[in-house]
């Protein structure tokens, strides 16, 4: 049974200006939405022209209050409001106060009309919703700028076989109980629009300014375009909640709600309902009796398990996405947003753990280096001097006091600013954790991360060996192995043979020879220079001893001519003194 709108008392499915499923179906011509998101970076970015006048470019860009970003950005709509969610797990790029603001981000939307989620659905699924849902409220549970959420009660018989866990036996009505998410008409091509804008803007900066050149602000665009191009198919999803329920499946206390194919497309999801709380209303629901204890050391174990074995991660556990359920369990949903590690780096990142967990600062900062991609400007003792202060910080911290998830992220934005590019999955990750440690805390404000951490790492370690011990990785080291003894003896014999010649030469990259050479060149031409200026102002006192038939302002036309131009070469080369200068200073810091 559903709850049609009734033509008489439902409002007009004609839609306002302020319905959003009426911006998303008609979305403003491409010049205006560029003047709308223009008018928003040019209000949030400010230039100190006293930074300016001394050359200190790039820091003459000061930004906005965050807070004041994060309302502009709610405003511009769902690309806008997604982009800022996903630029608040880029510890590296974003500062810490705009990391909180646009992590808060909402979307203050209204719900879709009735009639619109009924045509939606039946397009969809390809049927009317009397013959899909035994009941589906109207009233969303959840309405974001996206898509909402609605509860459904399935048809006895609405499970197909393809279905996960499906019985032989009709389900009970708890059973049949599901969600169903619903994608607003006209949002993929609202987005689209969206991102072709912003790819133009950060191609332009690019070639223009050196700190979007820096951080590569198109890969970012491209990053965050194909981040939500994911979200927007909910297949997507579904084989993602599959793949966590699987994950977490040896963890009796956490679990994950289960997709419903039959009743799912790219733009409708159905999956069955958890009822719960959320973890930050723990304490003040009085019929949420569950363990808070042993439902963070579950959750602390089952993220290990995600990241450190299996490598994908559920990427958003936020409070709203982590429900207590009645039965006292703890409900991963909302699977939007989720992260992939490969092998090799789950191998690292283990290292680099196990590395912080025992005050090991110099062999983590040595993983970190493997971890990132070094820039021209790496400053390698800083940041080892960096690390180690976060270590020995962590090591001195009392345990109950210290958050894993708060030196991931601290130690990600260090490596940013000694010139230490750290992978966007690093970044997302550190993320994650501190959204884990916030999430923990709420459950039991005495849990400590490091010994959950060694209390998991021999299993975890295990996992991880078993896993690299597979046939296909077995076979493909048999490969290596059979390479190496076969071309060995070879290689051995050129060596000797280079060495018994006396061809063999040994090349140590002690310094950058390119920059060195380039520096040396600048500093040539500048002397060439000034030597050639010299001889000018010389050469022009002396004519203008002389008496000659062109004058201008009473003196030798010639004369003068040589002053100016001497002059003005003079300027040029103070100002590219002073500017190289400032450069090298930006680089070092």
């Amino acid at each position: 049974m559903t709850d049609r709108p009734d033509p008489t008392t439902e409002t007009s499915p004609t839609k306002t200006l302020d319905d959003p499923s009426a911006s998303a179906a008609r979305p403003p011509s491409k010049i205006a939405r560029t003047a709308e998101v223009l008018g928003v970076l040019v209000r949030h970015v400010r230039i100190d022209w006293r930074k300016v006048a001394s050359l200190d470019l790039p820091e003459s860009i000061e930004p906005s209050a965050p807070e004041s970003l994060a309302d502009d950005l709610e405003g511009l709509g769902a690309t806008f409001v997604k982009l800022g969610q996903l630029l608040s797990s880029r510890t590296d790029l974003v500062p810490e106060a705009y990391v909180d603001a646009l992590s808060r981000l909402h979307e203050h939307v209204r719900p879709m009309d009735s009639a619109i989620v009924l045509e939606i659905l039946e397009h969809e699924l390809g049927a009317p919703v009397d013959a899909l849902f035994e009941h589906f409220d109207l009233e969303p549970l959840a309405s974001a700028s996206l898509g909402q959420v609605h509860r459904a009660t399935l048809r006895p018989s609405a499970r197909s076989a393809g279905d996960a866990d499906s019985a032989e036996t009709e389900p009970s009505e708890r059973d049949r109980r599901v969600v169903v998410k619903v994608q607003r008409p006209g949002i993929r091509e609202s987005i689209v629009q969206d991102f072709e804008i912003l790819d133009t803007i950060a191609r332009a900066l690019d070639r223009s300014v050196d700190i979007a050149r820096r951080v590569n602000l198109t890969a970012i665009v491209d990053e965050m375009r194909s981040a939500m191009s994911r979200e927007l198919d909910y297949r997507i999803e579904a084989r993602s909640l599959d793949r966590l329920r699987g994950i977490v499946s040896d963890f009796p206390l956490i679990e994950v709600p289960q997709p419903v194919p039959s009743r799912s497309t790219s733009r409708v999801l159905t999956m069955t309902y958890v009822n719960g709380v959320k973890v930050t209303e723990l304490g003040r629901d009085p019929h949420a009796a569950a363990d808070g204890a042993a439902l963070a050391d579950q959750l602390f174990g089952a993220y290990l398990e995600q990241v450190l074995v299996h490598g994908f991660f559920h990427a958003d556990p936020h409070p709203g996405n982590l429900l207590v359920t009645e039965d006292g369990r703890l409900a991963l949903i909302d699977l939007g947003m989720t992260g992939e590690l490969t092998r090799e780096r789950r191998s690292q990142l283990i290292k680099l753990m196990t590395a912080i967990a025992d005050g090991r600062s110099e062999e983590a900062a040595e993983r970190c280096v493997e971890i990132g991609e070094r820039e021209a400007h790496f400053d390698r003792r800083r940041f080892d001097r960096g690390v180690d202060r976060l270590v020995k910080q962590a090591d001195n911290t009392s345990l109950d006091e210290l958050r894993f998830g708060e030196l991931m992220v601290s130690m990600v934005r260090l490596a940013s600013e000694c010139g230490l590019r750290m992978a966007p999955e690093l970044s997302l990750l550190a993320k994650t954790l501190l959204q884990l440690d916030q999430a923990a805390i709420a459950l039991d404000p005495r849990f400590e991360p490091l010994p959950a951490l060694r209390r998991h790492a021999r299993r975890i370690v295990g996992s991880h060996l078993l896993a690299g011990l597979s046939t296909d990785a077995l076979v493909g080291a048999g490969l290596e192995v059979r390479e190496l003894i076969q071309t060995l003896p070879k290689r051995a014999n050129v060596v000797l043979g280079a060495l018994a010649d006396n061809r063999l030469t040994i090349g140590v990259d002690a310094i950058d020879e390119s920059r060195l050479y380039a520096a040396l060149q600048r500093a040539t031409n500048r002397l060439a220079v000034s030597i050639v200026l010299a001889a000018l102002i010389l050469g022009a006192a002396l004519l203008i001893q002389i008496d000659t038939t062109w004058k201008l302002f009473g003196y030798p036309a010639i004369a003068l001519f040589l002053f100016l131009l001497a002059a003005t070469c003079g300027f040029y080369l103070v100002f590219d003194v002073f500017r190289g200068e400032s450069r090298d200073d930006r680089r070092r810091r």
